[in-house]
């Protein structure tokens, strides 16, 4: 995505940095950043949180893997099973956030930042990847994951909410105001390309 932005706004100058939700909230106090992308609302009073996109998390898995005959998954079928998230400390606070509002604590294998070892890992069946249906349906566009499958929780699916924050010191200015539109663009486009091609 941030790939895109910058082939599409060349103009822009972007410092791409990837931390936990309390760090990103100290950098947006001390406006160390202009602004941030995150799946969780930072906390703090002179702190703005815009959603601009939502999705289910899914589980992504290999076709060869005895659960994915099924339609949807039960957390209670989960138990004992590899479970790996992709990405960051954001992710798994998110995800355990989330989890926890519905009263569950997953457990977590792998925590692999990079998309293409995770990907591996799910191919050869060592584990099943929860993942905002968006990263899976990006996946399809690019022509990988034929042989896996995403399914959806059976027993209710946490919630993805892709936003950006900043310091209501130090509002969007239009440059953020165009990565805002741009990102809350991308995802819509992610969907509607998606839609298109498993008609």
């Amino acid at each position: 995505m941030l790939q895109q932005f910058l082939l599409e706004s060349p103009d822009i100058a972007l410092n791409h940095h990837r931390a936990d939700i309390s760090a990103v909230a100290g950098m947006l106090e001390r406006q160390e950043v202009d602004l941030a992308l995150t799946v969780l609302e930072p906390s703090g009073e002179d702190l703005a949180f815009e959603r601009l996109y939502e999705c289910p998390f899914m589980l992504l898995l290999s076709k060869a893997h005895p659960l994915a005959g099924q339609t949807s998954i039960s957390r209670d079928a989960l138990l004992g099973a590899h479970l790996a998230i992709d990405g960051s400390q954001v992710n798994r606070n998110a995800l355990c956030t989330i989890e926890g509002k519905l009263g569950c604590t997953p457990i977590i294998d792998y925590d692999v930042r990079h998309p293409d070892l995770l990907l591996s890992l799910v191919e050869h069946n060592r584990c099943i990847s929860i993942v905002p249906s968006v990263k899976y349906r990006e996946l399809v566009l690019s022509g990988k994951g034929q042989s896996l499958v995403c399914l959806p929780y059976r027993d209710g699916a946490p919630i993805a909410y892709f936003g950006i924050a900043y310091n209501t010191r130090k509002p969007l200015n239009a440059l953020g105001k165009r990565f805002r539109d741009f990102v809350r663009s991308y995802f819509r486009g992610v969907d509607q390309r998606y839609e298109a091609l498993v008609k």
